[in-house]
C-alpha cells in the first residue's frame, strides 16, 4: 500500500470529497497513527462548534420569544399609530376597515397575514405590505390595480387592468381602451377575465396594445365575424383580420394622417391580403 505525504494526502481527501459528496475526508490505511489522531480532532471539532451553534440559536431563538411575549402581554407594544401608504382609488379609510387592524392590539401578535389576506379581497388590491415598527407603528402598503382596458358587453363596461382581473362595471369607459366582441362566462370582481372566445380576446388587446405603441390612439377594437375593427376614434374606424391589421400598422399610420390633413373626419379604411387596402366614408 503507498504511503502519502501532506500534499499527497490533501490532494486525495479533495478527490475523495468530489466523488462521494463527503466533506469530511476519508483516512488512507497507510497512515502514521498522529496522522490518524489529528485528521479525528479535527472532525470532533468541526462536529462540537456546531452542535454549540444550533445549541446557541436555539437559546436565543426561545430567550428572544420570551421577550416579545412578556413586552406583547404587557401591553408595552400596543399598536397606537396605523399608516397606510399606497393607496389611490380606495380611502385611507376604507383601507382600514377592511384590514381588520385597529388601534390598541399588540404590535407583535397582530397577524400580518390575516390583514394581507382581508384587503386583498378588494379588486384593486394587487399587493400588500405590511411593516411593524416597534414601539406602536403599523404600517400598511398597498399596491393598487390599474384599468387598462374596459370590456363593454350587456350595456356596461367592466374596467380590467393590464392582467385583465375584471375591477368593476361603470357605464362609460373614460380614457381606457374599449375591447367589444367578448362575453365573460361571469363577472366576478378580482378574477381574470375569462371568455369563450379568449384567443381572440387575446389577439384584440395584443393589437390595441401594439398600434398605441406606434404612436397611435385606440378608442376602440371590436371583434365580429372574423374580422378585427380598430376604431381610432367613433367616426375612424379601420377593418381586417389580425394578421394584415398587425403587417400593416405603419401603412395604417400614413393613411390615418393622411385622412387629417384632408380633414376627413368619418371613414372606413379596410385592409386586405397582399397589403390592398380600400376606403370608404361609410360607418357600419
Amino acid at each position: 500500500m503507498r504511503e502519502y505525504n501532506d500534499m499527497e494526502f490533501q490532494e486525495f481527501a479533495a478527490e475523495q470529497a468530489d466523488s462521494t459528496g463527503d466533506t469530511s475526508p476519508h483516512i488512507p490505511e497507510k497512515m502514521s497513527v498522529d496522522e490518524r489522531q489529528a485528521i479525528r480532532r479535527k472532525k470532533r471539532l468541526r462536529r462540537r462548534r456546531r452542535f454549540i451553534a444550533i445549541v446557541l440559536i436555539i437559546i436565543l431563538g426561545t430567550a428572544g420569544f420570551g421577550i416579545l411575549t412578556y413586552i406583547d402581554k404587557k401591553g408595552l407594544a400596543d399598536v397606537e399609530t396605523i399608516v397606510v401608504e399606497g393607496n389611490v382609488y380606495y380611502d385611507t379609510v376604507s383601507v382600514l376597515e377592511t384590514s381588520g387592524a385597529v388601534t390598541g392590539e399588540g404590535l407583535l401578535s397582530l397577524s400580518s397575514k390575516k390583514i394581507r389576506s382581508n384587503l386583498e379581497t378588494l379588486p384593486y388590491i394587487k399587493s400588500v405590505k405590511i411593516t411593524k415598527k416597534l414601539p406602536h407603528t403599523l404600517k400598511i402598503t398597498v399596491a393598487e390595480r390599474i384599468p387598462e382596458y374596459a370590456a363593454y358587453f350587456g350595456g356596461f363596461f367592466v374596467y380590467l387592468d393590464d392582467e385583465m382581473v375584471m375591477l368593476e362595471k361603470r357605464n362609460e369607459a373614460g380614457d381606457l381602451k374599449i375591447v367589444e366582441g367578448f362575453v365573460p362566462e361571469k363577472f366576478e370582481p378580482g378574477e381574470v377575465f375569462a371568455p369563450e372566445d379568449s384567443k381572440n380576446f387575446s389577439l384584440a388587446v395584443k393589437l390595441a396594445d401594439s398600434i398605441k405603441e406606434k404612436g397611435l390612439t385606440v378608442y376602440k377594437v371590436s371583434f365580429r365575424n372574423g374580422l378585427m375593427r380598430v376604431y381610432f376614434s367613433k367616426n375612424i374606424v379601420c377593418e381586417g383580420t389580425y394578421d394584415n391589421l398587425m403587417k400593416y400598422i405603419t401603412e395604417l399610420n400614413e393613411i390615418l394622417y393622411s385622412l387629417s390633413t384632408q380633414k376627413i373626419e368619418r371613414a372606413t379604411i379596410y385592409i386586405g391580403d397582399n397589403g390592398y387596402i380600400s376606403f370608404s366614408p361609410k360607418i357600419e
